[in-house]
């Protein structure tokens, strides 16, 4: 597979080195659409792309068309400022993708295209580039009885155009952080109550 400039994808036989067919993602946008990025489900005929006007999509290549699209960079001030996918992996045994922003930053959705949890400036950016690879580290957490390897603590990496390299637990990103909730006022009183003293009452 083989994606370009002109926002054609190309299905290459491995034995002939021949196209076996191509598509065009974007055929109005030409090199707005350009394919930057992308990668393969593990079990499923699709194909995940990143491309330079911000769009995620997932191509089914047995039916040869899109089947879930998703807009990367929704804010029109990114847009006007030239931000684009620069890297794009599936994650966590393909129910997630994870996404590289030009600007630095890491977007991860779930398989449905739901955006989870964005880690902003993950890197810092140089000129046009972020993120320029990501890396997912399946079956990290251990053995299992069976002998096989737990994939239920999985890992990401990431490589920036800042000549960092950055681990990340998924499970810290996986859904956003929920606020503290505020004391009840009833605790509060409760609490003050207990730090003031009693009052002696007099005798008679």
């Amino acid at each position: 597979m083989v994606g370009y400039k002109s926002s054609h994808v190309a299905f290459f036989d491995y034995n002939t080195t021949k196209v076996e067919n191509s598509f065009e993602f974007f055929p109005a946008e030409e090199e707005e659409g350009e394919v930057v990025c992308m990668d393969a489900h593990e079990l499923q005929p699709q194909l995940v792309t990143g491309h330079l006007n911000g769009t995620l999509n997932v191509f089914d290549f047995k039916q040869m068309k899109v089947i879930q699209t998703t807009d990367c960079v929704p804010e029109e001030e990114d847009k006007k400022n030239g931000v684009y996918i620069q890297s794009i992996k599936y994650f966590n045994n393909c129910a997630n993708i994870i996404v590289g922003l030009s600007n630095g930053n890491i977007n991860l959705y779930d398989a449905k295209g739901t955006l989870q949890n964005v880690i902003e400036k993950a890197h810092t950016q140089k000129h046009d580039e972020g993120v320029n690879c990501l890396l997912a580290i399946q079956n990290f957490a251990g053995s299992t009885k069976q002998g096989a390897t737990s994939s239920n603590m999985p890992f990401f990496v990431s490589g920036g155009a800042d000549g960092c390299m950055k681990v990340f637990e998924h499970t810290q990103y996986q859904v956003p952080i929920p606020e503290k909730p505020e004391q009840s006022e009833g605790k509060d009183l409760a609490k003050a109550e207990e730090k003031e003293p009693k009052k002696e009452e007099p005798t008679n």
